[in-house]
């Protein structure tokens, strides 16, 4: 699974446990079993977006596409090249 579907699922893990909900509640909320919620927090899955979705909105979150130019710290880690094979200087 990639590094930023992991950031995504423990932003969601810890908005859950932020609002005082148990997995088993969570997933009340948004129609999926306890156990899937564990898999997708624990990331043992790789989740469809529909579902990052669904879990991020019963938690109170949004999620939100931005350029990678805007966010630095995913640009690094998930380039399937690293910056020299690509002609560009090291950050």
């Amino acid at each position: 699974m990639s590094s930023a579907i992991e950031h995504l699922t423990k932003t969601i893990k810890a908005a859950r446990q932020r609002s005082h909900l148990s997995q088993r509640a969570l997933g009340r909320k948004v129609g999926m079993p306890q156990a899937q919620i564990s898999k997708i927090e624990n990331a043992a899955v790789d989740p469809k977006i529909s579902t990052l979705v669904a879990l991020a909105r019963a938690v109170d979150l949004e999620l939100t596409l931005v350029p990678r130019t805007d966010s630095p710290r995913f640009n690094a880690v998930d380039s399937p090249h690293p910056p020299e094979k690509e002609g560009l200087s090291p950050r």
